[in-house]
């Protein structure tokens, strides 16, 4: 699947949730490393905030090893590829 349509999809699904459901979704597993997705909440401000953040978490280390805030679906994307690319 390419990997902007990978993002989006995501997206799509983080933003459209019901209320009080968790705003992380998983992404790909490489390994012992998952890459997740998360929104915090729906923007609302005027400060321009990221639209979703990409953490590639190590199970066998149980914490966050990289993380990249993402303002458009093709950062994003390119975040994705570079955490794969690890």
């Amino acid at each position: 699947m390419d990997n902007t349509l990978r993002i989006a999809r995501a997206y799509g699904r983080l933003v459209s949730r019901a209320e009080g459901d968790p705003g992380t979704t998983p992404l790909a597993w490489i390994g012992d490393h998952e890459i997740r997705m998360h929104v915090s909440s729906r923007p609302c401000s005027i400060v321009r905030e990221p639209l979703f953040i990409l953490y590639l978490f190590d199970h066998g280390a149980e914490k966050i090893v990289d993380a990249r805030a993402c303002y458009d679906i093709a950062e994003g994307a390119a975040a994705f590829d570079a955490m794969v690319s690890r």
